[in-house]
């Protein structure tokens, strides 16, 4: 990565950079730090109560139809790979 920024600028965009997700949105399905974006979702003045709770009650139901297998899989990547700030 040294070939393309400075050392500086890395450590920068560590400091004051932002998530973006090139992968699986957040607000579309479960991906690393998921619960990160929707934290700082709901402190933000575009935060939607109701969009919220149907996000969050689609999923319910969605982990509500696994196998007890996918979801012991779901929490130890959770508690594994989860959260780090």
């Amino acid at each position: 990565m040294l070939d393309y920024f400075t050392k500086e600028e890395i450590e920068h965009a560590l400091q004051y950079g932002i998530f973006h997700y090139n992968g699986p949105k957040p607000w579309k399905q479960y991906c690393v730090n998921f619960d990160i974006w929707w934290e700082y979702y709901r402190n933000s003045p575009f935060y939607d109560k109701e969009y919220y709770f149907d996000f969050y009650n689609t999923k319910q139901d969605e982990i509500e139809r696994l196998t007890l297998v996918r979801r012991l899989k779901l929490l130890l990547r959770y508690f594994v790979y989860g959260r780090k700030l």
